[in-house]
């Protein structure tokens, strides 16, 4: 009876020695991921306020040369503010690509105005094409660091005590963010064409019109209102 009483102590320990062991092993696992994770959302938050921070002067200036995009403005204000409230990473994803979108065609249409011979519109564009870019790099961090941690929280441990743990999968920042259409993009790829080698790009469709007489297809510009709403 002794003996059999030792050995249910014995295995009640290593019992609770393995629950112990697993419980904590998969907690610290999935904690270190999702301070990383947190990180790297707040530096995505902070990119996402300094793009926010620059659509008042680009607004002003659509306003006062373009009064005829005043609906795509509009857009743009509603989209920055959507972005302003930091809810989910998909519902600001969303609010960021109507924003660029946005972005591009002002930029567009002030491209054509009296607004490209300020100084400042150069200026506010190199500071647009920047932080955009600098949004792309916040954006690839969030999310790799999200990922990192679902498959952590993934993992058959994690899984055994997600419920206790109180750890919930990251939504990703799924976004393909563009810079603005008048400015380069930074650091473009250097493209080297051997003269002698014969050319195996499609033409373009102007190029297409010109060969066939037919008139070039009008420029298409992003719509800015696609997929915006409550």
């Amino acid at each position: 009876m002794t003996r059999a009483l030792t050995l249910v102590m014995f295995l009640t320990i290593v019992l609770m020695i393995a629950v112990f062991y697993t419980f904590t092993a998969a907690y610290m696992a999935c904690s270190d991921k999702i301070a990383v994770a947190d990180g790297a959302r707040s530096r995505l938050d902070d990119e996402c306020g300094a793009l926010e921070e620059r659509m008042p002067e680009l607004n002003a200036l659509a306003y006062k040369f373009v009064p005829s995009i005043q609906r795509q403005v509009i857009t743009t204000e509603l989209a920055a503010a959507r972005l302003g409230e930091r809810r989910s990473p998909s519902d600001m994803a969303r609010a960021c690509r109507i924003l660029t979108a946005g972005i591009s065609n002002l930029v567009i249409a002030l491209e054509a105005t009296e607004a490209k011979k300020l100084g400042t519109f150069d200026e506010l564009c190199e500071d647009l094409a920047d932080t955009v870019y600098k949004l792309n790099l916040a954006k690839e961090e969030y999310n790799q660091a999200a990922a990192a941690y679902n498959a952590a929280l993934d993992k058959p441990m994690a899984r055994l005590w997600r419920k206790m743990m109180g750890f919930s999968p990251m939504e990703l920042f799924a976004v393909d963010l563009t810079m603005p259409a008048a400015v380069p993009e930074r650091d473009p790829a250097p493209v080297i064409v051997d003269p002698a080698a014969p050319q195996a790009w499609p033409a373009s469709p102007a190029a297409k019109a010109q060969a066939t007489n037919s008139p070039a297809p009008p420029a298409v510009t992003q719509d800015p209102d696609a997929g915006f709403g409550e």
